[in-house]
């Protein structure tokens, strides 16, 4: 056996780490009948496996043997030992061994702010810079002449200082699908943002960053411009070094349609939180969408005398994702049909790889998971592509954010909840099964208010009025239980 505990790189495993529950394998260049898991702290084996067959991986042309430790669920920090390969890198089991990668990333997004002074640390170093950009941009390249039209704030590109609205569709569209599908996780993290606290949930804050710069690209017509940029890459300098002057970049239906899938998107993620936002964002979005219906050719952007990031790209995909949100956020009819119309000529298929390029999975994803009902004319969803999952109130009761209605048996409640009554019973649905604290549905029931001002006895009213409404509609597994001193948790 090893007496060294030196980091073999022929072990190959997930240094981030696995839930409890997960898979856990490891992939190793070499040949072994036996593995051993060990616990750092105390370098006792906690688990012994034999190795999987060897097999040639024919892009390395390596042989790799797999070990499979999934049985191993305890939480803690480990590492691999091979006889005659060595030590794997320390891992570890948890069910948090995503926040700290998650933090980090989102950490990663407030610094790349564009137009203010940021600083973070990371694993004990300061990342920082100081306002930058604060002219942004002119109109020479538009036809304004040198005039400025405010475009400061949104994020930086990833490999330059300038923003580009096609490039930003996918990563606004990336982070609002996971809002809605891990909202009432995400809801929760505390990034360490200057909105911290506020009345929107920090998640959402950060992607409110680049949409409020992406408003700002919107032209009185409703193109939207292509991007704000320098007449040429700049050198590898800080931020607030480059003083080059930055121009508007003339409009585009790709980011035209972009704009609209993002600002929709984003009106149906801040509904709860903040109305005139979200009513801004919605109007921003319808605008340009009859912009588009007024321009059904594939404009690309005139970027000469700007030689940056082109970001040029046909138009088909994103017009689908912008009309995808657009009826997502509304539920117009006539939006899902012509969206089903634009699925059917695009092949109805989800893409295994997508980018800034082809955004389409964006739009079919949202269709596939919606829970608006359809006009049942597309061939069947394809093979790839898992159904959503029902609902844990499916069978009795099911809350429709968007459209702020509810039904209990399949049967819409009529006359619909007040305000305050939606909004108490819309975020206990979204956290079915959790404790919501007193605090937490206030700040979502009154956003505007003070928590102290509204008393338990108002609370415990509106509570009392949503249990009548639901049981009058005949709804009889569902319930909303108060735990005292703690909150109240919607059981279904």
């Amino acid at each position: 056996m090893l007496q060294s505990t030196e980091v073999s790189p022929l072990i190959r495993l997930n240094t981030i780490g696995y839930l409890p529950d997960s898979p856990k394998q490891a992939s190793v260049a070499g040949k072994f009948s036996r593995f051993a898991v060990v616990r750092v702290r105390d370098g006792k084996k906690v688990y012994e496996g034999e190795a999987a067959e060897t097999v040639t991986n024919a892009d390395t042309d390596e042989q790799i043997t797999i070990a499979d430790f999934s049985a191993l669920k305890t939480p803690g920090e480990y590492r691999l030992e091979i006889p005659d390969i060595g030590f794997s890198p320390p891992f570890r089991i948890g069910t948090d061994v995503y926040d700290f990668p998650f933090y980090t990333i989102m950490k990663g997004m407030y610094l790349w702010r564009c137009g203010t002074a940021v600083s973070g640390k990371h694993n004990g170093d300061t990342f920082a810079h100081e306002a930058c950009h604060t002219e942004d941009a002119y109109l020479d390249y538009v036809g304004g002449g040198h005039v400025r039209r405010d475009a400061t704030g949104g994020w930086h590109d990833a490999g330059d200082y300038n923003k580009y609205v096609v490039n930003a569709g996918v990563t606004v569209g990336v982070m609002l699908r996971a809002w809605e599908d891990f909202g009432t996780r995400l809801r929760r993290v505390r990034l360490d943002i200057p909105e911290s606290g506020g009345k929107l949930p920090d998640y959402l804050a950060e992607i409110k960053w680049e949409i409020d710069w992406l408003l700002k690209m919107q032209a009185e017509d409703g193109s939207v411009y292509h991007k704000i940029s320098t007449r040429q890459f700049g050198p590898f300098i800080p931020p607030e070094q480059e003083k080059e002057p930055r121009f508007y970049a003339g409009w585009s239906t790709a980011a035209t349609a972009d704009f609209v899938a993002m600002t929709a998107g984003f009106a149906r993620a801040v509904r709860p939180y903040d109305a005139s936002t979200a009513k801004r964002c919605l109007q921003a979005a319808r605008k340009s969408w009859e912009f588009l219906q007024r321009h059904p050719e594939d404009h690309k952007s005139d970027t000469r005398g700007l030689i940056t990031g082109g970001y040029q790209t046909d138009d088909p995909d994103d017009r689908l994702w912008a009309v995808a949100e657009l009826w997502e956020t509304t539920g117009d009819p006539a939006l899902l049909k012509d969206l089903e119309e634009r699925i059917r000529a695009q092949g109805a298929r989800i893409d295994h790889d997508f980018d800034w390029a082809n955004v389409r999975n964006l739009g079919m994803i949202t269709y596939l998971l919606s829970r608006r009902g359809r006009l049942a004319t597309l061939p069947a969803t394809p093979p790839a592509v898992a159904a959503p999952p029902a609902s844990p109130a499916s069978a009795e009761i099911r809350v429709e954010v968007a459209s702020r209605r509810v039904f209990v048996g399949g049967c819409e409640l009529a006359p619909p909840l007040s305000r305050e009554q939606f909004e108490l019973l819309s975020y206990l649905y979204e956290n079915a099964g959790r404790v919501c604290t007193r605090e937490e549905i206030v700040r979502r029931v009154w956003p505007a208010a003070d928590a102290g001002g509204i008393s338990d006895q108002a609370l415990d009213s509106l509570v009392h009025r949503v249990r009548e409404r639901l049981r009058a509609a005949g709804a009889t597994r569902t319930r909303i239980v108060t735990l005292r001193g703690l909150g109240y948790r919607l059981e279904m």
